[in-house]
């Protein structure tokens, strides 16, 4: 997962969306462990604009918590990003490209 266009904040999201994945002994890492990071990264504007709209991490968490099932099997090392993650992880990279 190439996250050289994304800004310092970016790379520290998807640092901790690993972090939270391999929390719940995860295989894939799905958006929902995106969102989780870009809440716990304080100075990012996206964990900011969604923090003054009310959305709370530990909520997210207890979310994530009732709907994330254990993977089956061997846990890999670093989960995978799921095809869902894939696409929005290409699409912000296109765009963080655009602006530099």
């Amino acid at each position: 997962m190439d996250l050289s266009a994304f800004t310092k904040q970016a790379r520290q999201v998807m640092r901790l969306a690993v972090k939270f994945a391999e929390q719940k002994e995860q295989r894939m890492l799905g958006t929902e462990y995106i969102l989780l990071g870009m809440l716990r990264e304080r100075s990012g504007v996206a964990g900011q604009i969604l923090r003054q709209l009310g959305t709370e991490a530990d909520t997210v968490w207890q979310m994530v918590d009732g709907i994330a099932l254990p993977a089956e099997g061997d846990v890999l090392e670093k989960p995978e990003p799921s095809p869902e993650t894939r696409e929005v992880l290409q699409d912000a990279g296109a765009l963080a490209g655009q602006y530099g």
